[in-house]
């Protein structure tokens, strides 16, 4: 399971420092179509990242709380 959870967590990194700086670059210099591709590669890797996380097995936590809740 941390393994899983180490991987989506590097990939929201690299998603992070290359895909959305790159979206920022291209924002600021003009370049549209760059900026959408680098967009839509951050949001595909987000999402992939996020499919991840919830493929993870749960288990029931003991919050402290009283049953009913």
């Amino acid at each position: 399971m941390n393994f899983e959870i180490d991987m989506a967590i590097e990939l929201i990194d690299q998603t992070a420092s290359e895909d959305l700086e790159a979206c920022q670059s291209a924002v600021r210099s003009g370049d549209k179509e760059a900026a959408l591709a680098c967009l839509g590669r951050a949001i595909s890797k987000l999402g992939a990242a996020l499919d991840s996380l919830r493929d993870i097995p749960r288990s029931a936590q003991d919050l402290g709380l009283p049953s009913g809740f």
